[in-house]
């Protein structure tokens, strides 16, 4: 597996579990060990993983861009892999990886939706001042990350699975890109380990 030396302190992603008040760094080079422990920690949840490219990867003369599943993407939306087989993926990988949640059925259901401060700036803190105003138990009990780029992952189950796929729920007037989107049946998300 390739790392990255040159990591300034500036590119470091943040996993910020909001409720907890706790954060951990997830520099780009870390080791096997820690990659996996982070992917394991989440699988021993029952979310179904897969491995994301870090960065660009050329395969079969085809152009593979960060934040693209490595391995059978299309299998992984249907059957959770097993331990083996996503570690026959992680050591077999050329490039730096990241572990990956799959979401919809395979993961129980599971749904995030992705707060994207770079397409809006400040949707993060009316976002969330809603939602802990309106809901302050649920506010509570939700699992946030922060991602590389500095927006949020909002992971939650759903009762009932969630048939529809990724959604743009908020987007600026006369923008291409929503401020917050979901990440459903046959969505990913990369994760920090």
């Amino acid at each position: 597996m390739k790392t990255n030396k040159n990591t300034s302190e500036s590119e470091v992603a943040q996993s910020l579990d909001l409720n907890s008040g706790s954060s951990t760094t997830l520099l780009p080079s870390l080791s096997t060990l820690e990659l996996w422990n982070g992917m394991q920690y989440y699988y021993d949840m029952g979310l179904s993983m897969i491995w994301s490219r870090v960065e660009t990867e050329i395969v079969n003369g085809i152009e593979r861009t960060p934040k693209t599943p490595v391995g059978r993407w299309k299998a992984a939306q249907i059957n959770r892999f097993t331990l083996k087989e996503l570690s026959r993926i992680m050591h077999g990988s050329t490039v730096q990886i990241a572990p990956t949640i799959v979401c919809g059925q395979v993961s129980g259901n599971l749904e995030i939706i992705d707060v994207d401060v770079k397409h809006w700036i400040g949707i993060d803190v009316i976002y969330f001042s809603e939602i802990k105003s309106l809901y302050p138990e649920l506010f509570k009990r939700l699992r946030i990350h922060q991602t590389s780029s500095g927006g949020f992952h909002i992971l939650y189950r759903g009762i009932e699975p969630f048939n529809e796929g990724n959604r743009k729920l908020a987007t600026q007037k006369e923008a291409k890109e929503a401020g917050i989107e979901t990440r459903g049946q046959g969505g990913y998300a990369l994760c920090p380990p």
